[in-house]
């Protein structure tokens, strides 16, 4: 990795930790495919790692299921940014979108284990679903607010977008491997 990427990744690392905190949008990242790239390779890591920790039911390729889940997203942004006449955006936009993945990875797969583990357990299964909502509703605001940074469009209609990613994917996971959909709900 050459240093000025390594750099240019630092940065942009810098700059999802300050969109989750609320303080910039995708506008501040640059457009770079190779970042792009980088984002989505580093994005599979929390993926991989929750798939280790709550494996699937059956014979299950993970590489599939990682595959369907990027591929659907990049598919669905694009198609809102063309949508939008702001296709110029795309790069920025999903650097974001799987950026914000990457930031709240230790949450998410924190949340998701816990919720897994304890949602049987009359004790703990309140706390379990609400870490886990909270957790849920936070990714689907810094989502929003990439898609409304990006498309300039209502907020109402950019947290319907968001939502819609994440039940199209399902969909098409269930449609798939239908032996896995009970078991993958949407992130």
């Amino acid at each position: 990795m050459s240093d000025s990427f390594s750099r240019q990744l630092t940065a942009t690392l810098r700059t999802l930790v300050s969109m989750a905190r609320l303080k910039s949008g995708p506008e501040d990242l640059p457009a770079s495919p190779l970042l792009l790239v980088a984002i989505i390779v580093l994005a599979t890591i929390p993926d991989l790692l929750t798939l280790a920790i709550m494996p699937l039911p059956g014979e299950v390729n993970p590489a599939l299921l990682m595959a369907v889940g990027i591929g659907t997203t990049l598919l669905w942004y694009g198609a809102i940014l063309q949508l939008a006449g702001l296709s110029e955006r795309f790069l920025q936009t999903l650097t974001a979108v799987f950026g914000i993945q990457i930031i709240l990875a230790p949450a998410l797969v924190f949340t998701g284990w816990f919720f897994v583990t304890y949602q049987q357990d009359p004790g703990l299964r309140v706390p379990a679903t609400f870490m886990r909502t909270l957790v849920e509703i936070w990714a689907l605001v810094l989502l929003a607010r990439i898609l409304r940074s990006a498309t300039e469009w209502h907020m109402f209609v950019c947290v319907a977008l968001a939502i819609g990613n994440e039940i199209v994917t399902y969909y098409l996971i269930a449609g798939m491997l239908p032996q896995v959909a009970p078991a993958v709900a949407p992130v």
